[in-house]
């Protein structure tokens, strides 16, 4: 789902899946361009653990909802849209109620290419 939202498809999307042998759709409900999103971590001694800013990206907003009871679980995903951070999350954001939070952030690091594949010419000695 994710690569169909960056590669364009429009929201709603859903799939059926199932988890803990129960049923459940997951559905992107909506998505939103985000031009810039600044991310700072900071460690209990107030030093910056993470201090980056990500460009073109999308949020992704998801609903899961389990068949038989149709309970909810909201949560949101921003994507790359671009460049080496194409459909990679850069962060997850999941509130399970109104006092606590969750928010997931890609630690920046080198980037990371596929390797490559040399042909052997077997006729050489």
């Amino acid at each position: 789902m994710l690569d169909s939202a960056v590669s364009g498809q429009r929201a709603p999307l859903s799939r059926c899946y199932v988890h803990d042998a129960q049923e459940n759709t997951l559905t992107l409900e909506s998505t939103t361009p985000v031009t810039s999103l600044p991310v700072q971590l900071h460690a209990a001694d107030k030093t910056a653990i993470l201090d980056t800013t990500y460009a073109n990206l999308l949020q992704l907003d998801f609903v899961s909802t389990h068949k038989l009871t149709s309970r909810k679980v909201y949560f949101s995903i921003l994507v790359g849209t671009e460049g080496s951070l194409r459909g990679i999350p850069v962060q997850i954001r999941y509130q399970p109620n109104w006092w606590f939070q969750v928010v997931l952030n890609l630690v920046p690091g080198p980037v990371i290419t596929a390797p490559t594949l040399v042909s052997v010419d077997s006729s050489l000695p």
